[in-house]
């Protein structure tokens, strides 16, 4: 019986009290009120990030927007993306900059890049977007000629290699567009990249044909003026 006992008393001892353990659930609340708060300040719902893991004091949250500030962004930017305040300074967000940067994306040229694809800022260097970059120069895009390709049309960064990336070149090399030239077309009209080719290219090639343009003249018009691809039927 006495070891019965002391086996109880040790249990209780050992166990937190629940007194305890209410005021860390009462603290950790009023933490994620106070981020709430800032949030709000910030002219951004914090419903949008419901069930997003944040940080638990408004200093570091506080960090991450004045850090977002010095990159360009405005208040009507982090309302229009809020997901980019659930992004780590040092774990997400320094490591894409700096990448960038090395690639040679100018600075001045940041705010516009990150408010069209504001999702790079929880891209992963290696997994995402170091296999685009290497894609733009092994279709000859020149390394110098590369970040300007990303500060035209940033979105490219969030595709998939076996995507519509490869089906549009492909279609371009197939209807006579020069191997060689492929590199100079994306680098002037980096946008063919995200065009669908049974959607915009295809039907754009065929209206040329209708009209008397034999299809290897047409790869011509694209060699040389390959932004003609993004007038559209309706122009």
């Amino acid at each position: 019986r006495r070891l019965i006992h002391l086996c109880a008393s040790s249990a209780s001892a050992s166990a937190p009290p629940r007194a305890g353990l209410l005021e860390m659930v009462r603290e950790r609340a009023a933490r994620r009120a106070d981020v709430d708060a800032f949030l709000a300040s910030l002219g951004v719902d914090p419903g949008e990030l419901v069930g997003l893991e944040l940080p638990v004091t408004v200093d570091v949250m506080q960090e991450r927007a004045e850090f977002l500030a010095s990159l360009g962004l405005t208040r009507e930017d982090l309302a229009a993306y809020p997901l980019a305040l659930g992004c780590s300074v040092r774990k997400n967000m320094v490591p894409v900059l700096d990448y960038l940067g090395k690639l040679g994306v100018r600075r001045d040229a940041l705010p516009d890049l990150l408010r069209r694809y504001p999702q790079v800022l929880h891209a992963s260097v290696v997994v995402d977007l170091a296999p685009v970059v290497k894609y733009l120069q092994g279709m000859d895009v020149r390394s110098v000629d590369v970040p300007r390709v990303l500060e035209r049309y940033p979105e490219l960064l969030g595709f998939k290699l076996e995507g519509t990336m490869s089906t549009s070149i492909a279609y371009l090399v197939g209807i006579g567009v020069g191997r060689r030239q492929i590199g100079s077309v994306i680098t002037r009209f980096p946008e063919v990249l995200g065009m669908r080719v049974g959607k915009i290219i295809k039907p754009f090639v065929e209206y040329l044909e209708g009209i008397g343009i034999q299809k290897l003249s047409v790869a011509r018009i694209i060699e040389k003026k390959p932004y003609v691809l993004g007038f559209g039927l309706e122009d």
